[in-house]
């Protein structure tokens, strides 16, 4: 997973206000391999509301411009590093310099990103130039996802273990309070007195 301490070139403009993303008309293009997916990370929502246009720079295009060369993606970070998608736009048509897209409406909700799945190879790629917030922009192969499952699969594991413990150990402690004794236990059963 490549990191890029870029600010995507990204922006979409809402009904009520909202802004995610940054919207730059200098820097550079960064040209990857599809389908890609580029996040900006550095300007998330920073409140609830709908978004109904996507306004992106674009070059290295031909210039007659591509055909579905674009989707647009709202996402949310859910718990530990797992990235969802919440509504994805497009395919999008793309030409050299400022696209505006209409979109049906999409609810975002605050914290939520931004990105755009480039598509097509040979049609270059989406502005992106140096932000001042220090916070990456990340690129992820399609769909986008984060390590989160490995981890959240881990821990139920140990959890289970650990509730299945505690419930073995409500049968020991059973048969020490009605028979006197502590039970033993093997792989397949608990044994009290001979």
């Amino acid at each position: 997973m490549a990191k890029i301490l870029v600010s995507l070139n990204l922006l979409a403009s809402p009904a009520f206000g909202i802004t995610i993303g940054e919207l730059q008309t200098a820097g550079f293009t960064s040209f990857t391999t599809n389908p890609q997916t580029m996040i900006n990370t550095s300007r998330l929502a920073v409140e609830a509301g709908t978004v109904q246009s996507v306004t992106l720079t674009w070059s290295g295009a031909p210039a007659a411009g591509c055909n579905n060369a674009l989707k647009v993606k709202f996402l949310s970070r859910m718990l530990g590093n797992e990235i969802r998608v919440t509504a994805d736009r497009g395919p999008f048509d793309v030409q050299n310099g400022t696209n505006t897209y209409p979109i049906p409406t999409v609810d975002v909700a605050i914290g939520d990103w931004i990105g755009v799945t480039k598509l097509t190879d040979g049609c270059g790629g989406m502005r992106q130039a140096f932000n001042d917030t220090g916070v990456t922009a990340q690129s992820f192969s399609d769909p986008p996802t984060m390590a989160g499952y490995g981890r959240w699969f881990a821990a139920f594991s140990c959890l289970l273990l650990a509730v299945h413990e505690i419930h073995e150990l409500v049968h020991a402690v059973t048969g020490r309070i009605l028979c006197d004794e502590w039970p033993t236990r093997d792989f397949n059963a608990w044994r009290l007195g001979g």
